[in-house]
């Protein structure tokens, strides 16, 4: 009886207290007693919103083999799991995650290594940066309903890192809506052997699958519209094939194995992803009229590179995208280049650069104290 008595205390006290929130709209506040959620106990926040309230979880105080995250706590909705909150915990072997969560915070269940298996509901939207980094037990990422139940239309996003590491993942189900896969998301995931991104996809991040040794079979969206540099790199899939020029996506180049020392891009070209990184033997490259964007680590390293002559129809040269081509005397910028990115032509030994006045190229070379000539007088 006097359980019964202090279990409905504790509720009404903690409905006061959220009444007195409610007069603060978009405060925050950490309760001091943990949420007992059969058996498991949690620390939370309670977020106020002028849409209205809901619940981040921000540590567990003791470790269980089955973790559930709950629907709800005294009926708010429980959003986030906060950074770091599960992190390093080596017990915990299944997480079960409610309808009402949308994003797993950074590192939340990093380091969990005897962590076995993880499902969730419809909520979900965001996997946060290395959000099951190291988790070298994980072998699958489940969604527990059907495609067709799912209600939310917010992009997702599963950020940097999230499973890298994950040695043992053999498969993953992508939120419905998930709209990009970051950079180095499943690199190292040598037990990964088939993987369907979802046509929601648009972006492909950097290495975000490199280094996935047992991936024979990747199913990837026609629309895709963007891959950052060996993003499909160290994969079975990637090395079966045999094609001179390997294309994925909207015209996205992700690999070159040709032989010739000029080389001269199809039509169908409109990206390039790493697809010539390490190439030794590419002396002069003709870019066609339809190339938009001369991605990450394109050419970066390619030793025998002695030219290039930017077509005005680019708009981007991205990190690295040059890095190591030290056989490189001359460069051309076109009139459309918008932006250069981190380390585009480091560790290269131009003599002179051609560029048009008072553009993203002229602005790059005088910050980083690269000689040029204008090409536009």
């Amino acid at each position: 009886m006097k359980k019964s008595l202090y279990f409905y205390f504790k509720i009404l006290m903690l409905s006061a207290v959220f009444c007195l929130l409610g007069i603060s709209v978009g405060c925050s506040t950490e309760f001091i007693e943990p949420f007992d959620f059969g058996g498991l106990r949690y620390e939370y926040e309670l977020v106020s919103h002028s849409d209205g309230k809901y619940i981040v979880i921000t540590k567990h105080i003791v470790s269980e083999t089955d973790v559930v995250i709950p629907d709800s706590i005294y009926g708010i909705p429980v959003r986030e799991v906060a950074d770091s909150a599960f992190a390093g915990d080596m017990g915990i072997k299944s997480v079960s995650i409610g309808k009402n969560l949308q994003t797993i915070g950074g590192r939340a269940f990093s380091e969990c290594t005897a962590l076995e298996t993880v499902t969730y509901d419809n909520g979900l939207y965001q996997v946060g940066e290395g959000a099951f980094y190291g988790c070298t037990s994980l072998k699958s990422f489940a969604r527990t309903v059907s495609p067709s139940d799912i209600s939310s239309s917010t992009a997702g996003v599963i950020e940097n890192a999230a499973f890298y590491g994950c040695t043992a993942l053999k498969s993953v189900e992508f939120m419905q809506n998930t709209a990009e896969i970051g950079d180095y998301t499943f690199s190292g995931c040598t037990s990964l052997k088939s993987v369907k991104i979802p046509q929601s996809v648009s972006k492909v991040g950097r290495g975000a699958f490199y280094g996935c040794k047992s991936l024979v079979k990747i199913q990837i969206p026609d629309k895709l519209s963007s891959v950052g540099g060996r993003a499909f790199a160290e994969t079975q899939w990637l090395g079966s094939q045999k094609q001179e020029f390997v294309t994925v996506g909207n015209g996205i180049l992700i690999q070159y194995n040709g032989k010739g020392k000029n080389v001269e891009l199809p039509a169908r070209v409109r990206q390039i992803s790493g697809a010539f990184a390490g190439n030794r033997t590419v002396e002069s490259i003709i870019f066609n009229t339809n190339l938009r964007v001369i991605g990450d680590m394109a050419f970066m390293g390619c030793t025998s590179l002695t030219s290039v002559t930017i077509p005005n129809k680019v708009t981007a040269v991205g990190d690295e995208a040059f890095c190591g081509c030290s056989s490189l005397k001359s460069v051309s910028f076109g009139s459309g280049t918008e932006s250069i990115g981190k380390n585009a032509f480091k560790y290269c030994d131009i003599v002179q650069i051609y560029l048009p006045r008072n553009s993203a190229a002229h602005k790059y070379c005088a910050a980083n104290n690269l000689d040029y000539s204008f090409n536009d007088d």
